[in-house]
């Protein structure tokens, strides 16, 4: 169901309801979302919980509202941790028509300035939404970051030029 203020805007922008919104037939697409534990400000690359050691990834994310440095669990969904810790992770039209995390709408692209080893592989979905971009580019809500086992530096720039 659209709210009011995304029916506006999507009637200011010329765009029927129903081409706004995906469907989820694009299931294919998805991950499994591991809901980050984002902590801030960053810190040590493993913590203990119980016996068992958490690897931790540094998440820098640079926003045209500026920068953003915290830590979150290794293996986590990058977009679920800048969504958590408030990134301005969309433009305008990205917030209206977002799908959710979904890998269906392309709206959450990062470019990954450094740290690109420690996220997970390009799925068939991203190839096909970022087909005529940068290398670099990434669908935050498709990128997974670390893998559970490794710790490092990610840093990202949210809204890249020519997205």
């Amino acid at each position: 169901v659209l709210h009011n203020l995304e029916k506006m805007l999507l009637k200011s922008f010329g765009v029927a309801p129903s081409q706004a919104r995906p469907t989820r037939s694009h299931a294919n697409l998805r991950r499994p979302v591991l809901v980050c534990s984002a902590i801030q400000p960053a810190s040590a690359a493993s913590t203990n919980q119980g016996d068992e050691a958490v690897h931790m990834v540094t998440i820098e994310a640079m926003s045209p509202a500026g920068s953003t440095n915290f830590a979150a669990e290794s293996g986590c969904n990058l977009r679920a941790a800048l969504v958590e810790k408030k990134v301005d992770l969309y433009d305008l039209w990205g917030k209206v028509s977002n799908c959710g995390g979904g890998g269906s709408c392309g709206t959450c692209i990062v470019e990954v300035v450094e740290g690109a080893d420690l996220l997970s592989e390009r799925t068939a979905g991203e190839d096909k939404k970022l087909k005529n971009k940068p290398a670099t580019y990434r669908l935050a809500c498709q990128t997974l970051a670390g893998t559970g086992e490794n710790a490092g530096t990610i840093k990202v720039r949210t809204q890249p030029k020519g997205k």
